[in-house]
């Protein structure tokens, strides 16, 4: 028995439903079923985004226009391979984004979000 990385499926939130929604936040996909050990988030959009980890109560970081950011939360952790103990984003969080006050309006492309968590293998 052994321990796997797998991949959460891509979530995306698209321009329209980042535009639309006139400065709130709206999910990029759905509530981590997982803890995870790392986070790619990709705005591949044309304007700048307000990111929360906390389902919208407050701002955690901007992504520029074109820009992909990665959290990697375990590879230097003495805790490598122990969910318990080790700095995992915990199951449970939604992401979500807003378009950027004061900036130029998303008007194409998407904001995506993937994670990668471990599973016992067997």
């Amino acid at each position: 028995m052994g321990k796997k990385v797998l991949n959460i499926p891509q979530h995306e939130a698209t321009a329209a439903s980042i535009s639309g929604a006139a400065g709130a936040y709206v999910n990029v996909g759905v509530v981590l079923q997982n803890p995870v050990r790392m986070l790619l988030m990709e705005n591949l959009t044309d304007g700048y985004v307000q990111i929360s980890l906390d389902g919208g109560s407050s701002d955690a970081f901007v992504l520029a226009p074109m820009v992909s950011v990665i959290f990697d939360f375990t590879s230097n952790s003495k805790h490598l391979g122990q969910h318990e103990d080790g700095p995992l984003m915990g199951k449970g969080i939604q992401v979500q984004v807003k378009q950027l006050s004061g900036f130029t309006a998303v008007s194409t492309g998407k904001v995506f979000l993937s994670g990668f968590y471990e599973q016992n293998d067997g």
